[in-house]
C-alpha cells in the first residue's frame, strides 16, 4: 500500500437505500451545501476570518457528525505537542454544559470544576491531557481572549470539532471518516469537501465509499489510519456485564466490549452528553450487583459518574481507549505528524 492510498474502497449503488438513508442525505445534502458555500465564502476571502494570536492552528473535525474519534484524536495530539515542548490550548464548544453559552477556562495545573459546568468533552480533554488548557465556549474568539489575558501566547490550538467553523483561521485540517457513505449516516459536508482536508485519519473499519476515496486520490491528501487500543476493565470475560452509555455511537461501544470478549446481559443507551443523575448511576449500580453482573461504561460517561461521587474500579469499569496512527509499513506516527506540522 502507498503513502497515499487508503483502504479498499467499496462500491455502492444508489438503488439499494433504505428510505431513511434517503431522508438523511437529502437532509444532509442541504447542510452540507451551504457548508460548502460558507467555506467558499471564507477561502475566497468574502468572510473575515478570525486567527488565534498563535504559532499554529491544527481543526480537528469531521464530514458526518458525532461519533469518529475527535475527542480522543485531539487528546493523542495534545498530548504529544505537550510532550515535544509546546504550550497547546484547546477551543472546546462544551455541548449541553453551563459554559457552553457564558464561556469559561480550564487551566493547566488549576483544579478544574464538575463537567457538568464545563462539558464532558473539555473535561475529559483536560483530565487526560496533562498541561493543556482549554477555552471552552461557542464563542471561541471570546473565549480564546479570556485565556490569552492569563497565558499570553501559545504554540499551538487545536480547535476541537472544527472542519465547520468557517470563520476561524487554521493553518491545518485534520479530518476524521467512517465506512459510512452519505445516507448512512448525518453528513455535515460532502466527500468532495476532502480536497481541503491536510491529513485524513480512517476509523470503523478500512474500506471507504467510492466519492471519499476518490476525492483523496485525485488531491493526494495523506492518510492515516486510526488503530484504537482498549484497556480500564477490571473483571475477567466470565464475569457477566451492563454496559451504559451516552454517545453519539452507542453500537461502537457495544461491539467493542462483544470483540474483547464480555458477554453483555443489558445494554443502555442514553442521548449524547446526557446530564446523568446520582440517582440513575446508583440505579444502575444496583441493578448490577443483584444479576451478580459488572458495570461498564466510556471514559466520557465515567468524567460524569465520578463528578457525581461515584468510584471506577470499585462501582464500575471504565473501557478506556488509546490511539496508534499507522500509514503503511510506518505505525505510531503521531510524532512525525507533529514535528512536520511544526517545522512546515
Amino acid at each position: 500500500m502507498s503513502l497515499h492510498e487508503p483502504p479498499q474502497v467499496r462500491h455502492e449503488t444508489m438503488d439499494f437505500l433504505h428510505p431513511m438513508e434517503w431522508v438523511r442525505k437529502f437532509l444532509s445534502g442541504i447542510w452540507s451545501r451551504a457548508s460548502a458555500l460558507r467555506r467558499g465564502q471564507a477561502r475566497s476571502g468574502k468572510l473575515t476570518l478570525w486567527k488565534p494570536p498563535s504559532k499554529k492552528v491544527i481543526s480537528i473535525g469531521n464530514l458526518e457528525a458525532g461519533g469518529l474519534g475527535k475527542t480522543p484524536l485531539t487528546i493523542a495530539l495534545a498530548r504529544e505537542a505537550i510532550r515535544q515542548g509546546k504550550t497547546v490550548a484547546v477551543l472546546s464548544r462544551g455541548y449541553r454544559s453551563s459554559w457552553e453559552s457564558r464561556g469559561g477556562l480550564l487551566i493547566a495545573g488549576e483544579k478544574r470544576p464538575s463537567s457538568f459546568v464545563c462539558g464532558d468533552e473539555a473535561a475529559l480533554i483536560f483530565d487526560r491531557a496533562p498541561g493543556v488548557h482549554v477555552a471552552v465556549g461557542k464563542n471561541r474568539k471570546r473565549s480564546f481572549d479570556a485565556l490569552m489575558k492569563h497565558l499570553g501566547t501559545v504554540d499551538l490550538v487545536i480547535l476541537d470539532d472544527g472542519f465547520q467553523s468557517h470563520r476561524i483561521h487554521r493553518d491545518s485540517d485534520w479530518i476524521l471518516l467512517s465506512a459510512r457513505r452519505e445516507g448512512q449516516g448525518w453528513f455535515r459536508d460532502h466527500f468532495d469537501q476532502l480536497k481541503y482536508a491536510n491529513v485524513v485519519f480512517y476509523t470503523q473499519g478500512t474500506e471507504l465509499p467510492e466519492g471519499a476515496k476518490k476525492e483523496i486520490l485525485t488531491y493526494g491528501v495523506r492518510s492515516v489510519e486510526m488503530v484504537p487500543h482498549f484497556s480500564g476493565i477490571s473483571v475477567g470475560h466470565s464475569t457477566p456485564i451492563v454496559a451504559v452509555c451516552g454517545i453519539a455511537r452507542p453500537e461502537r461501544f457495544f461491539v467493542s466490549l462483544q470483540k474483547l470478549g464480555f458477554r453483555s446481559v443489558r445494554e443502555k443507551t442514553y442521548p449524547d452528553h446526557h446530564r446523568y443523575t446520582g440517582a440513575e448511576i446508583e440505579s444502575w449500580i444496583q441493578w448490577a450487583k443483584s444479576h451478580r453482573a459488572h458495570l461498564i461504561t466510556t471514559a466520557k460517561d465515567a468524567i460524569k459518574w465520578k463528578d457525581l461521587g461515584f468510584q471506577s474500579g470499585l462501582d464500575f469499569s471504565v473501557l478506556e481507549l488509546s490511539l496508534s496512527l499507522v500509514q503503511g509499513e510506518k505505525s505510531d506516527i503521531l510524532d512525525e505528524l507533529v514535528k512536520g506540522f511544526f517545522e512546515s
